[in-house]
């Protein structure tokens, strides 16, 4: 997938042109916000977002050392956006 302009934009313009860039796709269901498993108070769906987030951090540390990074810029669109509230 292509992903171009906004923030993937590298244009001098974009404040964040120099950042790098993690596009976690919109799959949770719970705004990645959820931990919870299947249960008849869950409707028997599986809320694992804070898990998957939690993941990916991780190995954003172990492959690239992103926990030297002198910022760190959460954005989100839809449930994303809600996801960066939480």
């Amino acid at each position: 997938m292509e992903l171009e302009g906004g923030v993937w934009s590298s244009e001098a313009t974009n404040p964040l042109n120099d950042h790098f860039r993690v596009r976690l796709h919109h799959c949770s269901s719970d705004d990645y916000s959820g931990s919870r498993g299947a249960s008849a108070a869950t409707g028997g769906l599986h809320f694992q977002g804070s898990n998957i987030l939690t993941a990916v951090l991780q190995d954003l540390v172990a492959t690239f050392g992103i926990n030297r990074a002198e910022s760190l810029v959460l954005a989100g669109t839809g449930a994303g956006a809600r996801g960066v509230g939480h």
